[in-house]
């Protein structure tokens, strides 16, 4: 695989994991990753920590991480969150 191509496919990786390009890019992408197991690794890997991250946001604080946060507000005179 050329750099080009492989520089290429890597500033595109949150677009085409996002689906926020056309099909032509994306299917270029796609040609690509078949042909260039390192990118494909890394495209799996950025993939799998998208869904991590977006698994771990689902998750709601734990109550003694908001009232710490709480108090810590209060006691700085933010108005944040009132």
């Amino acid at each position: 695989m050329s750099k080009h191509n492989c520089q290429d496919a890597v500033a595109q990786v949150y677009f085409y994991l996002d689906d926020e390009i056309g099909w032509f890019k994306k299917a270029r992408i796609k040609r690509h990753l078949k042909k260039c197991p390192p990118c494909e690794g890394a495209f799996g890997f950025e993939s799998h920590l998208k869904a991590m991250v977006r698994e771990r946001l689902r998750e709601e604080p734990q109550p003694e991480v908001m009232d710490r946060l709480r108090a810590y507000l209060k006691d700085n005179g933010s108005d944040f969150g009132r």
